[in-house]
């Protein structure tokens, strides 16, 4: 154990004592008894994109006093008007300047879940913040033996708490998985050295199981971090000091986690989909190529469709970096539910008349796609919040995988709207750098325009058409 958290263990159990003299537990017991249920935190963080865990914290050990005037109850409603999925609110008094009645301030202010964020070492505090009305505690696995761990787990199970276990080292996160943890974190600080390093988060998070909610912590300033965080696998951040250094907290998370939610700027790299894989070769030829998402059509009757059980097992070759992307079309809802499930799809994507409310109830990142005619003009139908919105040709009878341009003006109007594009229909290595040069969209998505045939790539066409859409890479406009 680190000195820091040895100086943190002593403390906290001088403070304990005080506290169990002060306001026995049976005290919490009866608190508790008579509180509403605690807000489902896991639930929360499911959502389409990343998650955003947004802290209230006054000062670190590291960067000293943050904000020293810090008003919990302000901040944290900037973060659920910005998109935070929940808070966390650090409790511990003497390295971080928090403080309980924080955490009652600002889960009476908010209708999001609270996390109770201290140096849990006993029993005691687990009822404290049940008491205290927090939704969802922090459990540090340097900090408990694998015994300890498991009860506190359970304990908090029975309070109808949930729990973030954070992890720092591989041997913390295997304690972390066998202790069964629903929701797992990985905090990028070494609390020997108080040193960042997110490549930590990148190593770590795909070592976890893929049923488990996967949390990267701390050092998160960018959306080039969000970026790079999300290709391994999170499904959430924790942020704190950088929202809290902010001018304007609830724009910063727009920022980091959303596009929908905020102007879009061009990224320096563009996304790339292939899409309509079915075959195991074409799928392994991605894993050395630039690729990010691969796709995957289970739309019965169309030259690509793929049983889910055979997906399954190609998408069990794919490396963690690149995310398998379902595709579907007015599709019944438990369907949708039980191929995900099958095939561990990362992202859905619809192609038919899919509502808003449709989209959401999956609780997973999106892709929406827009049939592009005359009739577009740039104006994207409201509701939706999807990860990106996909813009393919509109062709009668087809789904896809025509080979057929559109205006590509559209899109581009549909960019500059502050929203985010990929770009698809008719791509192939002949256009794909003039596209991605005119159009600047978010990612860009291609099936037969790299094939010898329906579901059959041409690997040369493939190689190429990702050289050339990255040469064509967007940058500032």
């Amino acid at each position: 154990m680190s000195d820091f958290l040895d100086k943190i263990r002593r403390l906290k159990e001088e403070e304990i004592a005080v506290l169990k003299e002060e306001r026995p537990i049976r005290i919490l017991k009866t608190m508790i008894r008579d509180l509403p249920p605690a807000r489902d935190f896991r639930e929360a963080l499911r959502k389409p994109g990343i998650a955003l865990i947004a802290e209230v914290k006054k000062s670190s050990p590291s960067a000293g006093i943050i904000s020293g005037e810090l008003d919990p109850v302000s901040i944290a409603l900037e973060y659920e008007s910005g998109g935070a999925s929940a808070i966390s609110v650090l409790t511990e008094s003497t390295y971080f300047g928090g403080d309980l009645a924080d955490l009652i301030a600002v889960k009476e202010a908010v209708k999001i879940p609270i996390l109770r964020k201290d140096f849990i070492i006993d029993p005691y505090q687990i009822y404290e913040a049940r008491s205290a009305g927090a939704d969802a505690i922090l459990l540090i696995a340097e900090l408990l033996d694998p015994n300890q761990l498991t009860d506190y787990l359970r304990l908090a199970n029975d309070l109808s708490l949930s729990c973030l276990v954070e992890s720092h080292s591989r041997g913390e996160l295997e304690k972390a998985i066998e202790s069964g943890a629903e929701i797992i974190g990985v905090n990028n600080r070494n609390l020997k050295t108080l040193m960042v390093d997110i490549d930590t988060s990148i190593q770590l998070i795909p070592l976890i199981p893929p049923d488990r909610f996967r949390v990267a912590e701390s050092g998160i300033k960018s959306i080039e971090d969000v970026e790079r965080i999300s290709g391994a696998g999170a499904d959430a951040i924790l942020v704190g000091e950088v929202l809290v250094r902010s001018e304007n907290p609830g724009l910063k998370i727009g920022e980091l986690i959303a596009p929908t939610w905020c102007s879009y700027k061009p990224m320096k790299k563009v996304k790339i989909k292939i899409c309509g894989l079915t075959r195991p070769e074409d799928v392994l030829l991605l894993g050395e190529l630039s690729v990010d998402f691969a796709g995957f059509i289970f739309v019965p009757g169309t030259p690509r469709f793929m049983e889910p059980e055979k997906a399954a097992e190609l998408i069990r070759l794919l490396p963690d970096r690149i995310q398998p992307v379902g595709v579907f079309l007015d599709e019944e809802p438990d369907l949708v539910r039980e191929t995900a499930d099958i095939c561990g799809l990362k992202i859905l994507q619809f192609h038919g008349h899919e509502t808003p409310e449709y989209c959401e109830q999956f609780r997973r990142p999106y892709f929406k796609v827009i049939r592009v005619d005359r009739r577009l003009d740039g104006k994207i139908p409201g509701g939706y919040r999807p990860l990106a919105f996909l813009l393919d040709t509109l062709v009668k009878g087809a789904v896809g995988g025509t080979g057929k341009t559109f205006d590509w003006t559209v899109a581009g109007r549909v960019v500059e709207s502050g929203l985010p594009v990929i770009l698809a229909g008719g791509l192939n290595p002949e256009n794909i750098s003039r596209a991605v040069e005119e159009v600047h969209p978010w990612g860009v998505d291609v099936s037969s325009g790299v094939e010898a045939r329906p579901g059959v790539k041409d690997h040369d066409k493939l190689r190429r058409f990702v050289e050339l859409s990255a040469s064509g890479a967007n940058v500032e406009k």
